[in-house]
């Protein structure tokens, strides 16, 4: 037998044995013979519950053997990995083969451990079989029976029409299609009683109920037909007939259907009450279509592919098919579902997640008709996904994987095409490639469609969705897409990741060039290019010339990049002045000219100028062009004095250039200065601090001049200055100044007179902002150590003389207090000792 062919049953059969008979040698009850195949661990299941059951009483009454009807049983013992199957027909002989007594029986019994051996039939199915033996064997060898076995007279057609025409069938069935499923379930399953008197009308009753359970677990189901006492049978279902049914049909640890013409078809005893079974969704999807298919082959067929599906990926066998296993079993073989919209998106979805082994089950052509019947963009989604998988996988095109994941993506593509030109969302994620040729939108006609959602949509959805399916956007399409982004800077477009993303962005700024030179559209779109498009959809302040050659556009991103500050406005002058032909006055006048003209400009125009360019700019023609504008400007603001600190800086200042009146001194600083160099008294220090808090930002001359005038003040009198006019640029100037003269350098020491200064600023700043007060303590500390000892009396003296302008505070003390070059790291900072005196 090659590995394809399944499996032959063993046979063994079972009755009164002559001395010698058997296959035990001894005269009695015992196996007669046997096939290859069946030996004693067969022989203890067919013992088991397989043998026929002679009622003792009709045998003690004598009844005639014809009345004693034949049996039937099917059994298993394991897992559903390692199952054992019988099934086992036998009847009544009447007297025993050694004697004269009453009770002989014949037992025919098939044994397998594949499923497979019995094909296409139920065991219920088996009853009356032509090819069942009722007689011993010649020898203790017997032949087997061959797989797939002939059904008796309960083939699956006329089980179908038996069913359908009985009263109440259908009702009956739900009930018993119920039960069965019931009996895999978990501590609540219920074995079922069937009462009949006709072992027929039962196997007619349970081969329709199991042909509606896939075959794995139809053959988990055992039965018995007929048993005469129930209690004892170990069968799932047990057939028992009235006359001895009796006390069985009272418990109620049975579900009881009787089967007796005229009973009701619930499961329950007409002599107690019991709840009524509602029908399991399993038995309401199967019974009609199997009571109204064509062919009803079709369904089992669909029942067995359901069994699959939901056995797909559990080993233990024993999985139920859900609803969408169901319907995806009764699509593939054809089976009608009805008007429920619902189906096609539900298997869909489970199809997604399902695996490969559930999509091969139901094969290509399922896959295809569910493309074909539903316009669910979900559903769709789901299987492009699933074609595109499995048409990716060797060997898919003998399957038609490939005509079918082509058909999915050109039905997903109308779909989402028709929702988009709804105004509907397009995903922009790419989807999985299809094997074959690329698509074209020529070829496959969506050219149309590409247009349509061009027109009547947001335009950029015909470019999303083109470059979803890969396909190339038609020329008319990129063109009205470009004109529509154009028109709308502020959409949600990112061509980035798109094929044609480089494309279209090279033809909008070729429309933001063209834009910018008509008269109607040049100031708008100035507008949008410097509140948008200089830096998206690409950064563009370092592309210059974003076309090739100067042009507008690259003149409005240098202005709104300038405008900008920062690396932009100095990524944007470096390109423009690379790309400008230089003049008389040289690169950066030129630059300056092709993009702020010859006219004055604002002062903020001129510093972020100055600012993004590199020091090498700044020369003295472009210095004369920046004064043309900083002069004439109505005030010398914060942005003024900005720029002339980038030209100071380059050693360009006003009186350089001849502008010997500008920019006016500050009021405040002159009036500070002065009063300084008059002498100012220690109680004027807090006004002049004051004073010096409201002046705007000096000249570099004026800040050198009022940094000497605060530093000649005396320390006392400077410091308290310093305190009262508050933490600003032009304080945090003045005292960078003043620690790099304290700190000295190769060619001057260090000066104690700044010394002496910050230290009073820092003691009284202490005492009104003690963090930054704390902060220059710090700082000076190290270099009370590195005076050295002439450098500290300096020090000492010029507190001590301050003393006639100051109260006596403490800060000589505190001077002289300060730890010494080799003092213990645990004497305290100055900062420590302030604290105690402000505690104290």
């Amino acid at each position: 037998m090659s590995g394809r062919e399944p499996a032959a049953f063993a046979s063994l059969y079972y009755t009164d044995c002559l001395p010698g008979q058997g296959l035990g040698g001894g005269a009695g009850f015992g196996f007669q013979a046997r096939s290859e195949g069946a030996g004693e661990d067969e022989q203890r299941l067919v013992q088991r519950g397989a043998l026929y059951e002679v009622p003792v009483r009709w045998m003690r009454d004598r009844r005639p053997v014809a009345d004693f009807p034949p049996s039937l049983a099917h059994l298993h013992d394991g897992t559903s990995h390692d199952r054992t199957y019988v099934t086992a027909g036998g009847r009544y002989l009447g007297r025993e083969a050694n004697g004269y007594r009453d009770g002989n029986q014949f037992t025919h019994a098939v044994v397998t451990r594949k499923a497979g051996s019995y094909g296409l039939v139920r065991p219920a199915q088996l009853w009356g079989a032509s090819w069942w033996v009722s007689t011993p064997a010649p020898t203790t060898s017997c032949a087997p029976v061959p797989a797939h076995p002939d059904p008796g007279p309960w083939d699956t057609e006329t089980v179908r029409e038996r069913i359908a025409a009985a009263p109440d069938g259908r009702e009956r069935l739900l009930t018993l299609v119920t039960a069965l499923g019931a009996l895999q379930g978990g501590a609540d399953r219920r074995r079922v009683l069937l009462v009949t008197d006709r072992g027929d009308d039962a196997a007619c009753w349970l081969a329709a109920a199991t042909l509606l359970l896939d075959r794995e677990r139809a053959l988990a189901i055992s039965f018995k037909i007929f048993a005469t006492d129930p209690d004892r049978s170990p069968h799932d279902v047990v057939v028992a007939h009235p006359d001895w049914a009796g006390p069985y049909r009272r418990q109620d640890g049975y579900l009881v259907l009787d089967l007796l013409d005229g009973a009701p078809p619930e499961i329950a005893p007409p002599e107690i009450a019991q709840p009524k079974i509602a029908p399991s969704a399993e038995a309401l999807f199967w019974v009609p279509l199997f009571l109204g298919a064509d062919d009803p082959l079709d369904v089992v067929d669909a029942v067995e592919v359901a069994g699959q599906l939901a056995r797909e990926g559990r080993p233990d066998g024993r999985a139920v098919a859900g609803e969408v296993e169901r319907e995806a079993a009764a699509l593939t073989v054809g089976l009608p579902l009805g008007v429920d919209p619902g189906a096609a998106a539900r298997i869909a979805g489970w199809l997604r997640t399902a695996g490969p082994g559930a999509v091969d089950v139901l094969g290509a052509p399922l896959i295809g008709t569910l493309v074909a019947q539903t316009r669910d963009h979900r559903a769709l989604l789901d299987l492009d996904h699933v074609a595109a998988r499995r048409a990716a996988a060797p060997g898919a095109a003998e399957l038609g994987w490939d005509a079918v994941a082509a058909a999915a993506r050109r039905r997903l593509f109308d779909r989402e095409a028709d929702l988009a030109a709804d105004g509907g969302p397009v995903p922009d994620t790419p989807l999985r490639p299809v094997p074959g040729e690329p698509f074209s939108a020529d070829a496959l006609g969506h050219v149309a469609a590409l247009e349509r959602v061009t027109q009547w949509a947001d335009p950029a959805a015909a470019l999303v969705l083109a470059h979803r399916h890969a396909l190339a956007v038609p020329d008319g399409v990129a063109r009205r897409f470009v004109g529509w982004w154009a028109d709308h800077p502020d959409a949600d477009v990112d061509p980035d990741g798109w094929a044609a993303g480089p494309t279209v962005v090279a033809d909008l700024h070729r429309e933001l060039e063209r834009r910018l030179g008509e008269p109607d559209l040049r100031e708008r779109t100035a507008a949008d290019v410097d509140r948008h498009w200089w830096r998206r959809p690409d950064p563009l302040a370092g592309r210059i010339p974003v076309l090739g050659a100067l042009g507008r556009l690259d003149l409005a991103v240098a202005r709104a990049a300038v405008a900008a500050g920062g690396e932009p406005a100095r990524a944007a002058l470096a390109a423009l002045a690379a790309a400008v032909e230089p003049g008389p006055n040289g690169r950066w006048v030129s630059t300056w000219e092709r993009l702020l003209g010859r006219e004055p400009v604002d002062t903020a125009t001129v510093r972020r100028f100055l600012e993004a360019t590199p020091p090498r700019a700044h020369d003295r023609a472009l210095a004369v062009v920046a004064y043309h504008s900083l002069i004439r400007a109505p005030a010398v603001d914060e942005d003024a004095r900005a720029a002339l600190d980038v030209l100071e800086k380059a050693g360009l200042p006003p009186r350089a250039l001849g502008h010997q009146d500008w920019p006016p001194a500050d009021a405040s600083v002159t009036e500070v200065v002065e009063r300084l160099e008059q002498g100012a008294r220690l109680d004027e220090a807090r006004d002049l601090g004051l004073l010096l808090a409201k002046a705007a930002r000096p000249t570099r001359a004026d800040r050198n001049r009022l940094v000497r005038a605060v530093r000649g003040a005396g320390p006392s009198v400077g410091g308290r200055v310093l305190v009262a006019a508050g933490p600003s640029t032009l304080r945090d100037t003045m005292l960078t100044q003043l620690y790099a003269w304290a700190a000295g350098d190769a060619d001057h020491a260090p000066d104690a007179r700044s010394v002496a200064l910050l230290f009073v600023f820092a003691a009284k700043e202490t005492a009104v902002r003690p963090r930054v007060g704390a902060g220059h303590l710090k700082r000076l500390q190290p270099g009370h150590g590195t005076l050295g000892a002439d450098g500290r009396r300096a020090v000492a003296d010029l507190l001590a003389d301050d003393r006639e302008w100051a109260p006596d505070d403490g800060i000589l003390e505190l001077w002289q207090e300060g730890r010494k070059p080799g003092a213990s790291s645990a004497s305290p900072s100055w900062r420590d000792r302030v604290g105690r005196r402000k505690k104290g």
